[in-house]
């Protein structure tokens, strides 16, 4: 599995991919998303690509009231999401961080009295 980036802000979009051959032609698969600083948790639908076995599916990240396919986190928070992949009989986890301190810009200042070359 893999979400397409490893730190996301609000409002961010994830990607997330997972593979797995035995689900070949079966059209969807489902992960499941949930925070470090939440107990609640999102299922999202992967639809099968052209790449049989190969499943896509998208969640949006807010900073609150979270609707359908979209959850709320918190600067600081592990993103997961899971997959129970069957034929090995484990769960499938991939994390990614969440910023959402926007950066700062200092020790900028305006020069006068240069002139600049012709």
């Amino acid at each position: 599995m893999h979400l397409n980036r490893t730190v996301y802000s609000v409002p961010d979009q994830v990607t997330v991919e997972a593979g797995d051959s035995d689900l070949k032609g079966t059209g969807s698969l489902e992960v499941t998303f949930s925070t470090s600083s939440s107990t609640d948790r999102v299922t999202v639908k992967l639809n099968e690509t052209t790449h049989r076995g190969l499943f896509r599916g998208y969640l949006t990240l807010v900073a609150s009231n979270a609707a359908t396919n979209q959850l709320a986190v918190r600067n600081g928070d592990t993103l997961s999401s899971t997959y129970f992949d069957a034929s090995n009989g484990s769960n499938v986890v991939t994390t990614a961080t969440i910023d959402t301190t926007p950066p700062a810009i200092t020790n900028v200042f305006a020069v006068t009295g240069l002139a600049m070359p012709p």
